[in-house]
């Protein structure tokens, strides 16, 4: 637990009320996390939490909050948690810069062959393998499928490769991507 709410974290979110903490020793199932909230105002939660059902949501009458500590609540609430007027908040935006580098380097990585040259090397033959299957990220075509947080700031960290994109996202308006003329919305 001390890795997602650091003590230092935790004394000032004590300040803010009582605290319960579930143990995150093990997944809790949706059953648990019923059994465990119905007397909670606000359910911070973190990786592996269970889906806020509308069975869950029966065991939580006085529930007012859900505060995911990372990214996407697309796995974590159901209809049901805005349907009964719960608000919902996350590090989404907070994490997507990092999440975006982290896609930057897996893009980069796989374009440079990364695993496959560092496997060669251990076995003191990097230089004997043909290396010619290696490509650049310089002047490529780049396909992104959807354009949240973190396609935002890839588009931002793929500036100085020179790449084309095509993008497919229909909620996304041409207008919105008019600081990135390299990119072209498509169809899927």
């Amino acid at each position: 637990m001390a890795v997602y709410f650091p003590e230092a974290a935790m004394v000032e979110i004590r300040k803010l009320g009582s605290v319960k903490v579930l143990d995150v020793g093990n997944q809790q199932n949706e059953t648990e996390l019923a059994e465990n909230i119905g007397d909670v105002d606000v359910c911070m939660t973190h990786w592996g939490c269970p889906r806020f059902t509308a069975a869950v949501l029966e065991k939580a009458p006085r529930l007012k909050l859900i505060a995911h500590c990372t990214g996407s609540v697309a796995n974590l609430v159901s209809e049901a948690v805005y349907d009964r007027g719960i608000m919902v908040c996350s590090a989404n935006n907070v994490m997507a810069k990092y999440v975006a580098e982290g896609a930057l380097a897996y893009i980069l990585s796989g374009l440079r062959q990364i695993a496959k040259h560092d496997g060669w090397m251990k076995q003191g033959e990097l230089w004997k393998q043909d290396i010619s299957g290696t490509k650049s990220l310089i002047n490529a075509k780049v396909g992104l499928v959807g354009l949240g947080a973190v396609g935002m700031y890839l588009l931002d960290l793929l500036k100085p490769f020179n790449v084309s994109i095509k993008l497919y996202d229909p909620y996304i308006p041409a207008s919105a991507l008019s600081a990135h003329p390299n990119v072209t919305l498509c169809s899927l």
